[in-house]
Formats: C-alpha cells, structure tokens, sequence
C-alpha cells in the first residue's frame, strides 16, 4: 500500500530581531509579520519505509504535477514493480482522480482505492506530514533562505522511519 498526499510550506517572514515561524503556529511576540512564499510537496510513502517526496514553488498541485509524482513512483528509476500488485491511497482532491493519473496507475499494473472524505486520520501519510512539520518547526530558526527550507525539509523526510506503525489500520 502506497499513501500520497500533498501540503502546503509557508515561512511568515518577520522582522529579524523576532525571528520567523511556520504558518499557523502562534507568534508571541510582537514584531512586522509578512506573508512568505508558498512551497507545494507531494509525499508518498509505504509500510516497509520506502518514500517519494518532490517539493517545488507552486501554488497547488495540478493534475499534471500530480500525475508527474505517481508515474514517477510507477515507473520511474525507482518504481514499483507490477507484482505484487500495490493499492494506492488518497484523498479526493480532483487532481488525484483525473484520467491521467488512474491511467498511470493502472497501466502500470496497480490499482487505487480512495480514502473516505474528511477522514484524515485513515491516511497514514497525515501522520508522516505532521511529522515534518513538527520537526521542521525546532530547526525554522537557522533557516534564511530558500534553498536551505528546501534541504532541511529533503533531511527530516530522510530521516524520517517507522512507517509500518501509521499503516497498522489499513
């Protein structure tokens, strides 16, 4: 079983005597906020550890993009073999169920069974995305730039284990 989901990275820029923070995570201290850029990553990720991430500076994920990551995971240099034969998951946004990505998926031998809408807690890899996003927030403060976001961001999601524990209920 392979989850894939997307999320979004922001960085609210702050005044430098204040620092910075993720979006959505409370500044108590007074200073000049501003909005940063937004950051779209794709995750997939499986039971026995295996993962593929890709993270770029769009604004959402297109049915293309997405289409782009799966056939990526289906047949690309690392792709998953015909058999046995793997389940994908997802949530139900549009470009998840686009033609072009059920046909790359079932071209290459897998099928697709959709997580129910708003039930994030079926999803594994939510419990991966929470994972970045709290060890990403105690190493914000050393980030300046975007090229360092982008190399701390690919190091937690290396470093990341013990997937087989989200995947218990699937």
């Amino acid at each position: 079983m392979c989850d894939i989901d997307e999320f979004g990275l922001w960085v609210e820029k702050m005044n430098l005597s204040f620092g910075k923070t993720l979006r959505g995570v409370a500044c108590v201290q007074p200073g000049k906020y501003g909005h940063g850029d937004k950051f779209s990553c794709i995750i997939g990720v499986m039971a026995d550890g295996r993962r593929w991430f890709r993270m770029t500076k769009v604004r959402g994920t297109s049915c293309e993009a997405f289409n782009s990551f799966v056939d990526e995971i289906c047949n690309g240099a690392r792709r998953l073999p015909a058999l046995p034969q793997i389940t994908f998951i997802w949530d139900n946004l549009a470009a998840h169920h686009s033609n072009l990505v059920v046909n790359t998926v079932y071209m290459a031998g897998h099928r697709i069974v959709p997580r129910a809408p708003y039930r994030p807690w079926d999803g594994p890899v939510e419990y991966v995305i929470h994972s970045i996003e709290q060890e990403l927030s105690l190493r914000i403060d050393h980030i300046t730039t975007d090229a360092q976001l982008y190399t701390e961001v690919q190091n937690i999601v290396t470093g990341l284990n013990g997937f087989d524990a989200y995947f218990v209920h699937c």
